[in-house]
């Protein structure tokens, strides 16, 4: 483990999480990589419009 994990660790990031979604995103097939990107992103847009005073 670097340094950079383990403090990320110690300042409470869900280290372990993130490796999990990262491997999960790593194994989506290309042909379906489009589209969960625009889900994604459609995603991101509705929470910050709700969220988001502006």
């Amino acid at each position: 483990m670097n340094l950079f994990n383990l403090s990320l660790r110690l300042k409470g990031f869900p280290f372990a999480k993130a490796c999990t979604d990262f491997n999960t995103i790593s194994d989506i097939v290309s042909a379906d990589y489009l589209p969960y990107i625009e889900k994604q992103r459609q995603e991101i847009v509705a929470y910050h419009l709700k969220h988001n005073p502006f």
